[in-house]
């Protein structure tokens, strides 16, 4: 013990002499403290691979939350938000189905401060910040706007979370309107601190919002129609796949799935009951949960058979139907006497024996991000 306390003190003082001699300051030898912080965004919807949908005029919906931090502390100067059609192409244009822009919360697009921090939107609750006015300004094929003079200052022991709001003016009784709502590159302006302007090296996309009546092509109801076959190794292996996107558990009791020819002219029949959920016996759907309805050789087990009728491999309908009635989700495929009658006024590809066509996880998925292995895979459909 003695001996391993004088080579301690041997070392200290070559190390003494070593400062004393070089003029090295002792601050040398201490690690400095860097300071970091960063913004971190998440898109609001409250059903699980589900996008948010604008069903009302009075209500102020959230979108998105900022979650901001840095070990120096800072203040939020401005913020611009660019609006962006989405890639379907739906006609949204926000000075009209907006509302318009003020500084009061019925402003078509607001921002919003997390009052008690519990991360959650709440218009009586939390605390609108920044002021925002006039029209939106065109840009290159898209819209937008400045939330100016904010002054948030957050400290360095508190994380600040900031909430991105808009309201409807209009709502669609057919197709939804629907937007993307992007921060380019340095967008959001900070003074003070570390972090200077965020986004920095890309572009941050919230998924879609749409606005239109709760239903609407599936928009508004967890349940949507995941996946049909039409044949596999003969005409009579088929099946339709219904997902229930929401977190909960769902009670379809008293819902339907519906055939309609690929002939219907002008609306469409739905003149063949393919399957009906008991009354008698209520049936609630698992979060995240498949129901499989099918005929025939499949490679997995069904819940239930087609009653009656078939997928035609041509071409046809299928329609998702709640309890009292009103059409929640279609689908037209292969080759259709007026494909404008299909989700989207675009019919999808007629599937090939043994394949099948599948909903996508969001509007931007492709083959293969919805594969096994891809990042849509898991993401719901």
């Amino acid at each position: 013990m003695f001996k391993k306390l004088k080579t301690l003190i041997a070392l200290m003082v070559v190390i003494n002499l070593l400062i004393w001699n070089f003029g090295v300051p002792v601050s040398f030898f201490i690690k400095n403290a860097i300071a970091s912080g960063g913004v971190s965004a998440d898109y609001l919807s409250d059903m699980q691979g589900m996008d948010i949908m604008m069903a009302s005029t009075d209500t102020v919906y959230g979108i998105g939350k900022f979650d901001i931090f840095d070990s120096s502390g800072g203040t939020l100067s401005s913020l611009t938000v660019t609006l962006m059609d989405v890639p379907e192409n739906t006609g949204f244009d926000p000075d009209v189905d907006l509302a318009a822009l003020n500084s009061a919360s019925s402003s078509g697009m607001s921002l919003w401060r997390d009052t008690n921090g519990n991360g959650q939107f709440d218009v009586g609750a939390d605390t609108q910040a920044g002021t925002i006015s006039g029209l939106w300004n065109p840009v290159g094929g898209n819209w937008q706007a400045t939330f100016s003079g904010i002054n948030l200052a957050y400290d360095a022991s508190t994380n600040m979370k900031i909430f991105l709001a808009f309201k409807s003016d209009v709502i669609s009784t057919s197709t939804p309107k629907g937007f993307e709502a992007v921060v380019e590159m340095g967008d959001m302006v900070f003074s003070g601190g570390t972090i200077g302007s965020w986004p920095s090296d890309y572009n941050h996309f919230f998924p879609p919002v749409w606005i239109g009546q709760a239903g609407a092509g599936g928009f508004g109801a967890p349940l949507v129609i995941s996946e049909i076959q039409t044949a596999g190794g003969t005409v009579n292996d088929e099946f339709i796949e219904i997902y229930n996107r929401d977190f909960n558990s769902f009670d379809v009791s008293g819902w339907s799935v519906k055939y309609s020819s690929s002939t219907d002219p002008s609306s469409l029949s739905w003149e063949t009951i393919m399957h009906e959920f008991s009354t008698s016996s209520p049936y609630s759907m698992q979060g995240g949960g498949f129901y499989l309805i099918g005929n025939g050789n499949l490679s997995t087990t069904t819940d239930a058979s087609i009653l009656a009728g078939s997928l035609a491999e041509s071409g046809g309908y299928v329609g998702l139907f709640n309890s009292m009635g009103d059409l929640m989700d279609w689908i037209g495929y292969g080759s259709l006497t007026n494909a404008d009658l299909a989700e989207g006024g675009q019919a999808a590809y007629a599937p090939g024996a043994t394949s099948s066509i599948e909903r996508k996880a969001f509007h931007d998925s492709m083959y293969s991000t919805m594969i096994t292995g891809g990042i849509d895979a898991d993401m719901g459909n």
